[in-house]
């Protein structure tokens, strides 16, 4: 099964094929700064605003950015979207059997990830692989290393 995230500027763009599921996300993340906690992540610009409001405190920017790209953030909203695109895919079997047999295939399209600090992607990509744990990971077509 393959799963494909793409990301678009200001927007993420979640396909499962073989369902002809897509669904479109906002590239937006809202952190605590002094924990660094998510408080939310693909929320609109007013959503967003109406939680700024709540706590001076919190921190908007996208997710996947090349001047802000945190490896721990894009870890978290990749897997959040996975979770949620796997039930979308398969319906009825559930995310224990999808890692057992090792069935998915990730593909994330970021047309500016070559632009990011070579040490962040490869922290990342580690990241990934190790939380993941999918058949393959492709960034831009080339394949991860596990």
């Amino acid at each position: 099964m393959k799963i494909n995230i793409q990301i678009k500027d200001e927007r993420i763009v979640l396909k499962v094929p073989i369902s002809n599921f897509e669904q479109i996300e906002n590239n937006s993340i809202v952190i605590e700064r002094n924990n660094g906690r998510i408080v939310a992540l693909g929320e609109s610009k007013d959503k967003i605003q109406e939680i700024m409001k709540s706590n001076e405190n919190y921190e908007s920017r996208q997710v996947f950015s090349v001047s802000n790209f945190e490896p721990q953030y894009a870890l978290h909203a990749i897997s959040y979207f996975y979770k949620y695109l796997i039930g979308k895919g398969v319906k009825g079997i559930s995310l224990f059997i999808v890692a057992l047999f090792n069935i998915v295939e990730l593909s994330i399209d970021f047309p500016t990830y070559n632009l990011i600090d070579n040490k962040l992607r490869k922290e990342f990509e580690t990241m990934l692989n190790k939380k993941l744990r999918l058949r393959n990971v492709l960034i831009n077509g080339i394949k991860t290393g596990k």
